[in-house]
């Protein structure tokens, strides 16, 4: 019990580091790009949808992009494993996986 409660107070700090961490750094990149208005002149040319047809990198990549990033993550990451195992009955191993909360 002890350990695993470890685990929850330094995943709620990591949790805070890393959200304060994204924001100061989106804002410096925005500030850096000339400011939201200037990010938001260029997106006009972003074309992230591009048509099946485009022989670079098509919409369907991102199916098998997002199988593959999802088989990784939900087998290798550590803090799914973690709690799977440790879980108390079947349920609570089921919800790990579908919740970083529990």
């Amino acid at each position: 019990m002890g350990g695993l409660r470890a685990v929850v107070w330094t995943e709620m700090l990591q949790l805070v580091v890393l959200l304060t961490g994204g924001v100061v750094l989106s804002v410096a990149t925005i500030n850096a790009a000339g400011g939201w208005s200037a990010v938001m002149a260029t997106s006009k040319d972003w074309h992230l949808l591009l048509p099946a047809t485009d022989p670079d990198f098509p919409w369907t990549a991102y199916l098998g992009g997002a199988l593959c990033v999802s088989i990784f993550y939900c087998a290798a990451n550590q803090f799914i494993v973690q709690r799977t195992l440790a879980a108390k009955n079947e349920w609570h191993a089921r919800m790990a996986w579908c919740s970083p909360t529990i």
